[in-house]
Protein backbone atom coordinates (compact mmCIF):
# COMPACT_ATOMS: atom_id res chain seq x y z
CA UNK A 1 0.00 0.00 0.00
CA UNK A 2 0.80 3.57 -0.66
CA UNK A 3 -0.24 6.77 -0.35
CA UNK A 4 0.19 9.97 -2.20
CA UNK A 5 -0.51 13.61 -1.85
CA UNK A 6 -0.91 15.43 -4.80
CA UNK A 7 -1.72 18.79 -6.13
CA UNK A 8 -4.58 18.70 -9.26
CA UNK A 9 -6.06 22.08 -10.15
CA UNK A 10 -4.72 23.98 -7.21
CA UNK A 11 -6.24 21.15 -4.33
CA UNK A 12 -4.36 19.03 -2.73
CA UNK A 13 -5.66 15.32 -2.81
CA UNK A 14 -4.54 11.99 -0.69
CA UNK A 15 -4.22 9.14 -2.78
CA UNK A 16 -3.59 5.69 -1.55
CA UNK A 17 -3.27 2.46 -3.64
CA UNK A 18 -4.78 -0.40 -1.91
CA UNK A 19 -4.25 -3.25 -4.57
CA UNK A 20 -2.37 -3.01 -7.49
CA UNK A 21 -3.04 -5.29 -10.75
CA UNK A 22 -1.36 -5.72 -13.66
CA UNK A 23 -4.74 -4.14 -15.70
CA UNK A 24 -5.96 -2.70 -12.59
CA UNK A 25 -5.72 -1.22 -9.50
CA UNK A 26 -8.15 -0.35 -6.24
CA UNK A 27 -7.40 3.22 -5.10
CA UNK A 28 -8.91 5.67 -2.72
CA UNK A 29 -8.68 9.24 -3.22
CA UNK A 30 -9.47 11.39 -0.17
CA UNK A 31 -11.26 8.61 1.23
CA UNK A 32 -13.19 7.79 -1.31
CA UNK A 33 -12.85 4.09 -2.84
CA UNK A 34 -12.58 3.55 -6.45
CA UNK A 35 -11.32 0.82 -8.77
CA UNK A 36 -8.96 1.76 -11.60
CA UNK A 37 -8.41 0.18 -14.98
CA UNK A 38 -5.46 1.18 -16.72
CA UNK A 39 -2.49 0.01 -19.84
CA UNK A 40 0.78 0.08 -19.38
CA UNK A 41 2.08 2.06 -22.74
CA UNK A 42 5.40 2.03 -24.38
CA UNK A 43 8.93 2.90 -22.92
CA UNK A 44 9.12 5.03 -25.93
CA UNK A 45 9.10 8.94 -25.50
CA UNK A 46 5.32 9.71 -27.70
CA UNK A 47 4.60 13.21 -29.28
CA UNK A 48 0.80 12.75 -28.25
CA UNK A 49 -0.14 12.64 -24.48
CA UNK A 50 -0.55 9.60 -22.78
CA UNK A 51 -4.47 8.33 -22.06
CA UNK A 52 -6.28 8.91 -18.66
CA UNK A 53 -6.88 6.21 -16.66
CA UNK A 54 -10.21 5.28 -16.57
CA UNK A 55 -11.64 5.59 -13.28
CA UNK A 56 -15.33 3.73 -12.31
CA UNK A 57 -17.30 6.39 -10.19
CA UNK A 58 -18.60 3.11 -8.23
CA UNK A 59 -16.88 2.49 -5.19
CA UNK A 60 -14.99 -0.86 -5.43
CA UNK A 61 -16.31 -4.27 -4.02
CA UNK A 62 -13.93 -4.59 -1.83
CA UNK A 63 -13.99 -1.46 -0.30
CA UNK A 64 -15.49 -0.46 2.99
CA UNK A 65 -18.90 0.15 2.30
CA UNK A 66 -19.77 0.73 5.63
CA UNK A 67 -18.36 2.36 8.53
CA UNK A 68 -15.53 0.92 10.03
CA UNK A 69 -15.07 0.89 13.90
CA UNK A 70 -13.31 3.54 14.89
CA UNK A 71 -9.95 2.15 16.88
CA UNK A 72 -9.87 4.95 19.78
CA UNK A 73 -13.51 3.69 20.97
CA UNK A 74 -12.10 -0.44 20.82
CA UNK A 75 -8.32 -0.02 21.43
CA UNK A 76 -9.01 0.09 25.31
CA UNK A 77 -11.44 -2.00 25.25
CA UNK A 78 -9.27 -5.45 24.70
CA UNK A 79 -7.26 -6.23 21.29
CA UNK A 80 -8.74 -5.25 17.97
CA UNK A 81 -8.39 -7.45 15.41
CA UNK A 82 -8.15 -5.70 12.05
CA UNK A 83 -8.63 -6.57 8.23
CA UNK A 84 -4.93 -7.13 7.02
CA UNK A 85 -5.77 -6.47 3.14
CA UNK A 86 -8.99 -5.29 1.53
CA UNK A 87 -11.26 -8.05 0.81
CA UNK A 88 -15.01 -9.64 1.42
CA UNK A 89 -16.54 -11.56 4.88
CA UNK A 90 -17.64 -15.28 3.53
CA UNK A 91 -18.28 -16.64 6.73
CA UNK A 92 -17.91 -15.94 10.38
CA UNK A 93 -17.16 -18.84 12.67
CA UNK A 94 -17.42 -16.91 16.30
CA UNK A 95 -20.10 -14.70 17.97
CA UNK A 96 -20.14 -12.50 20.65
CA UNK A 97 -19.27 -13.91 24.26
CA UNK A 98 -17.45 -17.48 22.59
CA UNK A 99 -14.60 -17.90 24.43
CA UNK A 100 -11.30 -18.26 22.03
CA UNK A 101 -7.71 -20.01 21.87
CA UNK A 102 -4.58 -18.52 20.29
CA UNK A 103 -4.60 -19.75 16.36
CA UNK A 104 -8.53 -20.36 16.27
CA UNK A 105 -10.36 -19.18 13.05
CA UNK A 106 -12.24 -16.11 13.72
CA UNK A 107 -13.65 -16.14 10.12
CA UNK A 108 -13.08 -16.61 6.46
CA UNK A 109 -12.21 -13.56 4.71
CA UNK A 110 -11.72 -13.53 0.81
CA UNK A 111 -8.92 -11.49 -0.76
CA UNK A 112 -7.37 -11.38 -4.38
CA UNK A 113 -9.60 -14.57 -5.31
CA UNK A 114 -8.16 -16.55 -1.97
CA UNK A 115 -10.23 -17.48 1.29
CA UNK A 116 -8.13 -16.51 4.10
CA UNK A 117 -8.82 -17.64 7.74
CA UNK A 118 -8.34 -14.75 9.94
CA UNK A 119 -7.35 -16.44 13.39
CA UNK A 120 -6.92 -15.47 16.96
CA UNK A 121 -3.26 -14.10 18.50
CA UNK A 122 -4.59 -15.37 21.77
CA UNK A 123 -7.06 -16.48 24.39
CA UNK A 124 -9.97 -14.36 25.31
CA UNK A 125 -13.57 -13.71 24.91
CA UNK A 126 -15.14 -12.36 21.85
CA UNK A 127 -16.45 -8.76 22.77
CA UNK A 128 -17.92 -7.35 19.72
CA UNK A 129 -18.45 -8.42 15.88
CA UNK A 130 -17.98 -5.34 13.72
CA UNK A 131 -18.41 -7.12 10.47
CA UNK A 132 -21.30 -9.29 8.49
CA UNK A 133 -21.01 -11.79 5.97
CA UNK A 134 -21.24 -9.80 2.86
CA UNK A 135 -18.98 -6.67 4.09
CA UNK A 136 -16.29 -5.48 2.15
CA UNK A 137 -13.59 -4.62 4.34
CA UNK A 138 -10.29 -2.40 3.92
CA UNK A 139 -6.97 -2.82 5.17
CA UNK A 140 -7.01 -1.97 9.16
CA UNK A 141 -10.93 -2.02 9.53
CA UNK A 142 -11.52 -3.35 12.63
CA UNK A 143 -13.35 -7.33 12.20
CA UNK A 144 -13.16 -8.25 15.93
CA UNK A 145 -12.55 -6.89 19.46
CA UNK A 146 -11.04 -9.84 21.82
CA UNK A 147 -11.44 -9.07 25.45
Amino acid sequence: MATYTIKLGGQTHTITIRDLRESSAVVEVDGKPYEMTYEKQSDQPSAKPPPKPAISSQPAKIMSSRPAAPKAAVAGDGHAIEAPIPGLILEIKVKAGDTVQPDQVLLIMEAMKMENPIKSPAAGKIKEIFVKVGDGVATGDVLVLLG
